[in-house]
C-alpha cells in the first residue's frame, strides 16, 4: 500500500471524506450548532431577564426625578438630576448588551457557516494536493480564533449570571422601595400647597459633600437614600455587561498571542510603521 509522510492514501481519503462531512453538515446545520452550543449556558433568556431588569431600573429612577421634580422651590432638582442621570448609564448597560445578544449570533453564524466549511475546504486540499504544514497550521489557528469569538460571550455570560442573580433580590427590593416612596410624595404633593409643605420643615437645608440638599423630610431623605441604591445597582450593571466582557476580551486576546503564536496589535503596528 502507497504511504506518503507516513499516512496511507486510504487514510488520506477517509480523513477528507470526514472533513467533507463536517464542513457540509456545518454549513447546512449551522443555526442548530450554534444554539445548541449555547443552549447550556442559556444565553438568550439571561441577556432578555437583563434587558427587561435594566429598564425597569431605568423606568424606576426616571419616574423618581419626575416626582422630586413635583416638589416646591428647587431644593430637590440636584437630586431629581442625579435620579435622571441614572437613564444614560441605563442606556450604556442596554447598548452592551444588545451588543452581546448580535455578537453571539454573529460569530455563531461565521463560525459555522463560513469559517468551518471554507477551513475543511483547504484542510482537504493541503491532505491531498499541497501537503503544506505552514497551510495546515494557519487553518487550524483560524479555527480555533473563531471558536474563541463564539465561546467568549458565553464565556462571560457564566461569570456574570452568578453576580446578577446574587444582587436580583436587592434590585428587585429597589424597584418595590422606589414605587412606596414615589407614592407617597405624589400624596404629599396633592395634599399640601408649597407654603404648607415649607413650613412643615425642621431643621432647614444643610448642604451635603456632593452637592445635593439635604433636609430634614422624611420623603427627601428616602429618595437620597433610593439613589445611592440605584446607582450601586447600575454600577453592578456596568461590570456585569461591560467591564467582564472586556476582561473575556482581554483574556482572548491573551490565548491568540500565547497558545496560536499571533500577536494582533503587533501586527497592526508593523503594517502601520511599513507605511
Amino acid at each position: 500500500m502507497k504511504k506518503h509522510n507516513d499516512i496511507t492514501v486510504d487514510t488520506k481519503i477517509v480523513i477528507a471524506v470526514l472533513l467533507a462531512l463536517i464542513g457540509i453538515m456545518s454549513f447546512m446545520f449551522f443555526n442548530i450548532l450554534s444554539k445548541g452550543i449555547i443552549a447550556p449556558v442559556d444565553v438568550e433568556n439571561y441577556l432578555a431577564e437583563k434587558q427587561s431588569t435594566v429598564m425597569k431600573l431605568t423606568a424606576a429612577s426616571t419616574a423618581a426625578s419626575t416626582v422630586l421634580s413635583m416638589l416646591p422651590n428647587d431644593w430637590s432638582t440636584p437630586l431629581a438630576e442625579k435620579l435622571m442621570d441614572i437613564s444614560t448609564y441605563g442606556l450604556i448597560v442596554m447598548c452592551a448588551i444588545v451588543f452581546e445578544k448580535y455578537l453571539v449570533h454573529v460569530t455563531g453564524w461565521l463560525m459555522f457557516k463560513w469559517v468551518v466549511p471554507i477551513s475543511c475546504f483547504f484542510l482537504i486540499l493541503n491532505i491531498l494536493v499541497v501537503k503544506s504544514k505552514s497551510m495546515r497550521d494557519m487553518i487550524l489557528k483560524v479555527m480555533l480564533l473563531g471558536m474563541a469569538l463564539f465561546i467568549s460571550v458565553p464565556i462571560s455570560v457564566v461569570t456574570s449570571r452568578s453576580i446578577d442573580e446574587s444582587y436580583q433580590d436587592t434590585i428587585n427590593e429597589l424597584i418595590a422601595d422606589q414605587e412606596t416612596v414615589t407614592e407617597e410624595i405624589k400624596q404629599e404633593s396633592q395634599a399640601e400647597g408649597n407654603e404648607d409643605w415649607f413650613s412643615g420643615l425642621v431643621d432647614g437645608i444643610t448642604d451635603t459633600v456632593t452637592g445635593l440638599v439635604d433636609t430634614s423630610i422624611g420623603s427627601v431623605k428616602k429618595m437620597e437614600n433610593l439613589l445611592n441604591r440605584f446607582i450601586e445597582a447600575m454600577a453592578v450593571m456596568l461590570v456585569t455587561s461591560c467591564l467582564i466582557p472586556l476582561l473575556m476580551l482581554v483574556v482572548l486576546y491573551w490565548v491568540v498571542k500565547g497558545l496560536l503564536g499571533i500577536d494582533p496589535v503587533r501586527y497592526v503596528r508593523r503594517e502601520k510603521h511599513q507605511e
